[in-house]
């Protein structure tokens, strides 16, 4: 409970004091209280030092944080008493003593908190002058008390259902209080040793060193802490504040919750549901009663378990989180920061080795990402799993440092043979890639350099066989290659190495490079004048929507020596104007949706070891006449040939194979079967 002195009542200082004065000390000095008098109830709680000082003027004594205004009166008489000591007139000095032992008089009492704001205000109209010895506590008689709220919320707590405030909630209530004799308080209600009695009605009682009080709010029940301090119901609006003691938030609790503006999270937190913030769209700032330690052991169940996913800025205490360093003792991350948008700089450790999806989505005004540990290189980096795009801290553009060392120009050391997913997405500084000699890198895997806006130079080892989807999407400053219309990267000795995209999306025709094993992802989409291509016999990977919406191609050959096994995902997608088309007896497997839409495809020939057609493979080629599916076929994937209204299906089967899609036919297909 507060009281309105720590320690020492005002009635105990101010005897003290006048004691002093006796023995001659010098103590008031302040001048006329009378006009301060007139405005002593404009003081309110939450001022300003300085905004007092304008009202009342500068203060008649200061002890640490408290200010005190004195009645005109008493400094006078004590004036008078002093010029009288001084003046070695015993009867004077003696005659002003009575008087003011006889006196009652008015004094404000104004306290500060740490920030330099009222935080109690206290006039006394009747106080009474005296010298005694035994120091007593003003004492008043309660005329009236206004709290400044209408409303308190609480929550039930446990099994046996108890009621407790809602923690937080009080900050801001406060009462002001008047008594008979023409004095007043002004105070911040501290709750926490008062007596609570709920039903409609919060009836609470309290007391201080002046007065016992007692009140009644409106009450209302916001939610319900189970016995094993999990929260199960919550219905606060606006700035929500958790009780201190919850251990867990259960799934989908504040899902599509719009009222929720603000949290505050208690340290006490180690786990959040499934979708307990999802569709909080204006949940905009998030409060953490812990330490950064405290919220990477919390334990988010996805990404929408995080209230920082709509986007947010965090704060620790009342700091507000711009930098965070991971510590050493952390080698994984899950969701943690997702959508925290005041983060601006992070440190992993390099005992970092997982990070997980979302981890750091939508944190889009990270600027530096600094690798710190021992001796650590490009291997050590590499060797962190991030889990997809924006698992990466980097992947919204930033920059990358090791050891606070700007990462400008790497060389990949000749013992690594893969380059991660997503291990450089976004990073800026990033200029140049080069290898070191005896490289034994074959795989760049997806998104590896996604958005490396500035990169320019990457030279190919010769051992590469596989560059994974966007893996360089984005690069736009990335030099590459020319030859017939095509752009590539490669080295110096073999510069066509990968076929990255066309010259420009108005060619109609172009030739691969006979050195060129591979054509990546998007390559001629959307390359709508392109009437031919030619598949040369040392192409062994063709990206997804390589030729997707090419709608001018008509003729794709493949070389009788093909090593091309697979087609990927929509390679044909949309080729309105294919007719037929002849797969080498290499490809064993036929992605999804690879010619779905060429409405004018007519014939097909497959290999007879072909092993996989996927889902929607051939789906609206609504010419197709006819295809034969081998016996070698055991996986049809759903709706593969899907409005496919002129075709008969050939199967070398003697019926449909259990592992095949039960809906394979979708369309009811007319099918022969091998007798």
């Amino acid at each position: 409970m507060r009281h309105f002195m720590k320690g020492m009542s005002v009635m105990k200082q101010l005897k003290l004091l006048l004691c002093l004065v006796l023995f001659g000390g010098t103590i008031l000095t302040g001048t006329s209280c009378t006009k301060k008098s007139k405005t002593q109830q404009e003081i309110n709680l939450g001022m300003t030092q300085n905004k007092v000082q304008t009202i009342l003027g500068k203060a008649d004594k200061v002890n640490e944080n408290t200010w005190y205004y004195y009645d005109a009166k008493i400094v006078q008489k004590e004036k008078s008493y002093y010029h009288s000591i001084n003046q070695n007139d015993s009867n004077k000095a003696n005659e002003i003593l009575d008087d003011l032992k006889s006196m009652t008089y008015s004094y404000t009492l104004i306290r500060f908190n740490e920030e330099n704001n009222v935080k109690e205000v206290f006039v006394d109209k009747k106080h009474h002058y005296s010298l005694d010895n035994e120091y007593e506590s003003v004492q008043k008689e309660l005329k009236n008390v206004n709290l400044s709220a209408n409303l308190i919320n609480y929550y039930l707590k446990g099994v046996d259902q108890k009621k407790t405030i809602v923690d937080g909630s009080l900050d801001t209530l406060t009462y002001h209080a008047t008594f008979t004799d023409g004095s007043s308080m002004k105070n911040y209600l501290d709750l926490e040793n008062c007596i609570l009695q709920f039903d409609s009605l919060a009836h609470l009682t309290w007391s201080d060193a002046i007065c016992n009080y007692e009140s009644s709010v409106k009450a209302e029940n916001v939610g319900q802490l189970d016995e094993n301090q999990r929260l199960t119901s919550w219905k606060q609006k606006g700035k929500v504040v958790l009780p201190e003691d919850t251990l867990e938030i259960v799934d989908h609790l504040f899902e599509n919750r719009n009222d929720v503006s603000s949290i505050i999270l208690p340290k006490s937190l180690k786990k959040i549901g499934n979708d307990a913030f999802l569709n909080c769209s204006q949940l905009h700032a998030v409060y953490f009663n812990g330490t950064l330690k405290d919220w990477l052991g919390i334990q988010f169940s996805n990404a929408t378990s995080n209230p920082m996913n709509c986007k947010a800025n965090f704060f620790i205490g009342n700091e507000l989180v711009q930098s965070i360093e991971i510590p050493d003792t952390i080698n994984e991350l899950n969701y943690t920061f997702n959508g925290c948008l005041s983060l601006e700089e992070v440190t992993l450790n390099q005992s970092v080795l997982k990070i997980g999806k979302d981890t750091f989505a939508h944190c889009e005004n990270i600027k530096k990402v600094n690798y710190v540990g021992t001796n650590i290189t490009i291997a050590d980096w590499n060797a962190i799993t991030f889990e997809n795009a924006s698992s990466n801290p980097l992947h919204s553009g930033a920059d990358l440092y090791f050891n606070d060392e700007l990462v400008s120009e790497i060389e990949i050391d000749s013992t690594m043979t893969t380059l991660n997913a997503y291990a450089f997405m976004g990073c800026t500084s990033l200029t140049q890639v080069t290898f070191k000699e005896n490289s034994q890198l074959q795989a760049i895997r997806t998104s590896a350099f996604e958005n490396c806006r500035s990169l320019i130079h990457f030279q190919l080892p010769d051992t590469i066989n596989t560059i994974e989807a966007n893996a360089f999407a984005g690069c736009q400053k990335l030099v590459l290659n020319e030859y017939e219309n095509s752009l590539y990267l490669g080295n110096e000795i073999h510069p066509y190495l990968v076929l990255v995209s066309a010259k420009n999306m108005n060619i109609s025709t172009t030739s691969i490079h006979f050195d060129t094993f591979m054509i990546l992802d998007n390559a001629f989409k959307s390359c709508s004048k392109l009437t031919r291509i030619e598949i040369s016999e040392k192409i062994q990977f063709i990206g997804n929507e390589a030729f997707a919406h090419c709608i001018s191609l008509k003729e794709v050959s493949f070389s009788n020596d093909s090593q091309l096994v697979k087609l990927e995902n929509s390679t044909f997608y949309h080729c309105s104007a294919l007719e037929n088309i002849v797969l080498p007896h290499s490809i064993v497997d036929i992605g999804t949706s690879a010619f779905a839409y060429c409405e004018q495809l007519k014939t097909i020939q497959i290999s007879d070891q072909l092993k996989c057609i996927q889902t929607t493979a051939f789906a609206w080629c609504t010419h197709l006449t006819s295809i034969t599916i081998p016996a070698t076929t055991t996986t049809i994937g759903a709706h593969a040939f899907y409005q496919c209204q002129s075709l008969t299906i050939l199967c070398a089967t003697s019926s449909a194979l259990e592992s095949w899609d039960s809906d394979w036919n979708s369309s009811d297909c007319p099918v022969q079967y091998q007798a």
